[in-house]
């Protein structure tokens, strides 16, 4: 009988393609579901990532083993974080400053039993994901470094606690409130979750990952600033029958970052457009405050100074207020998609002076998310999308 684990003897069950001969695990992408495997294109054809975000309400156990727990991994995984991206620029290769040098591969380095090592009270697969987060990041940002354009990403406390999907349980408790069951070093912990109607559309997404309908991933237990714990839930969740039974679509919609406003879009001379003045006035307002804590920070204010948690506070407040901002600007131009009925929507947001304090790359993330669960394909915008849109601006034609 050939080894369940031999790629040769599973071809994928969406498209019968088989891995390369004598391949002993899985290629990257591919993913196994029960007695079925899936190559990367068929896998997501059928399910989407996404992660649902709760509040956790009340710890079995209580809030002060909860905290003691929690306040040691966060300090582990912040110090494992900082001291592995010191560790892979440390091993990396240099520039030498030849003219013309080009940048060179990055060698594998392997830095799991030196944390093992040194930071036992985190488990084995906290520590692997960790690390394949910390690499991810470094290699995102290897070319800066080389260019010299950036500094080294830092981690601040709390970095987020890693769960392999191994680590946790969810399920539903005998009042039918959200439960899930984590792994913490060495310790097993329950946890019940917010529920009720603000929380309708995250409760529909545990409920699928409770009843095996989503397939569960990685999840992370965080905490921004002084707010409230969470834990966020990854999963594959099945992909909506309306994107893929929708009417047939056709046609590109071309959307660029503004100086006189944040999102102008175009399809077939009929521009959709996106001032966004409060995000602007936002922006403003949080940039002079925190100009203004800047200059009161005078040699007696320090170290601490004695407006610090309101700082503090004023930037949590600012960027919850730009998410919801992301979210709310990617979903409705999704949406505007979708009802023009596009096939491929070509981005470009290289103008940046309408808001130059915005996140940008958020909403370009957020976007593709949106269109993929939507059927749309994103692509980037060639030079000639901004004349384009100039040109229809200026026939000024009636908004959708």
């Amino acid at each position: 009988m050939p080894c369940l684990h031999t790629a040769t003897a599973i071809p994928c069950a969406g498209c019968a393609i088989s891995p390369k001969t004598g391949a002993s695990r899985l290629p990257a992408g591919w993913k196994r579901r029960g007695a079925e495997v899936y190559c990367r294109d068929c896998w997501r054809e059928r399910y989407i990532l996404r992660a649902v975000t709760l509040r956790v309400a009340e710890p079995e156990g209580g809030w002060k083993a909860l905290d003691a727990a929690l306040r040691d991994a966060w300090a582990a995984c912040t110090a494992v974080a900082n001291w592995a991206t010191c560790e892979l620029y440390a091993r990396d290769a240099k520039p030498t400053g030849a003219p013309g040098e080009r940048i060179t591969a990055m060698q594998r380095v392997y830095l799991y039993p030196e944390v093992r090592a040194r930071w036992p009270q985190l488990a084995s697969q906290t520590v692997a994901s960790l690390l394949q987060a910390v690499e991810r990041k470094y290699r995102a940002r290897r070319l800066d470094l080389w260019r010299a354009k950036v500094s080294l990403p830092t981690y601040r406390y709390p970095t987020p606690l890693p769960l392999h999907n191994a680590s946790w349980t969810a399920s539903l408790d005998a009042g039918n409130r959200p439960m899930v069951s984590v792994r913490i070093g060495d310790q097993r912990l329950s946890l019940r979750l917010a529920g009720g109607p603000r929380y309708r559309r995250q409760r529909a997404q545990f409920l699928a990952l409770v009843s095996g309908d989503a397939v569960q991933g990685e999840a992370a237990i965080l905490r921004h600033g002084t707010g409230p714990i969470q834990i966020k839930l990854v999963g594959w969740f099945p992909r909506r029958e309306a994107a893929s039974a929708q009417k047939p679509t056709s046609g590109t919609l071309y959307v660029s970052t503004r100086r006189d406003m944040l999102l102008a879009a175009v399809k077939s001379g009929r521009v959709w457009r996106y001032h966004g003045d409060h995000v602007r006035r936002w922006s403003a307002e949080h940039t002079a405050q925190l100009q203004r804590w800047g200059d009161d920070q005078k040699a007696e204010e320090r170290p601490v100074p004695s407006f610090a948690e309101r700082r503090e506070r004023a930037a949590a407040k600012y960027h919850a207020r730009m998410d919801s901002a992301t979210h709310q600007i990617s979903a409705m131009l999704a949406s505007y998609a979708q009802r023009a009925r596009c096939a491929s929507v070509a981005y470009d947001d290289s103008e940046r002076g309408y808001c130059p304090q915005f996140p940008y790359a958020e909403l370009r993330r957020k976007l593709a998310e949106k269109l993929d669960a939507a059927g749309i394909e994103l692509l980037d915008a060639s030079a000639e999308v901004q004349q384009e849109i100039q040109a229809a601006l200026e026939e000024g034609k009636s908004n959708d």
